[in-house]
């Protein structure tokens, strides 16, 4: 199941790559007044659930590399009002859950 809910007032680059063998929810919930860069590269092989909420006032690139071989819960929860750069390399073998 995709979700992909988007407000945008100003510039908005999204880029999605996904490639996916087993069961995926992903959930994007993005509301936007300046630019915003977001890269998705995902490569997942089990079970993922991925839940972005991010509320942007100025400037942001987020960078998301995920390889996955078993159970990732990432939770993902931004609020930003300044200049703020997000680079996220998650390699896994083990079941784990993220929150941030």
């Amino acid at each position: 199941m995709f979700c992909f809910l988007f407000t945008i007032t100003r510039k908005l680059n999204i880029d999605l790559n996904i490639s996916i063998t087993r069961r995926l929810n992903i959930d994007l919930n993005i509301s936007i007044t300046r630019k915003l860069n977001i890269d998705l590269n995902i490569s997942i092989t089990r079970k993922l659930n991925i839940d972005l909420n991010i509320s942007i006032t100025r400037k942001l690139n987020i960078d998301l590399n995920i390889s996955i071989t078993r159970k990732l819960n990432i939770y993902l929860n931004i609020s930003i009002t300044r200049k703020l750069n997000i680079d996220l390399n998650i390699a896994d073998n083990l079941e784990c859950s993220l929150c941030f």
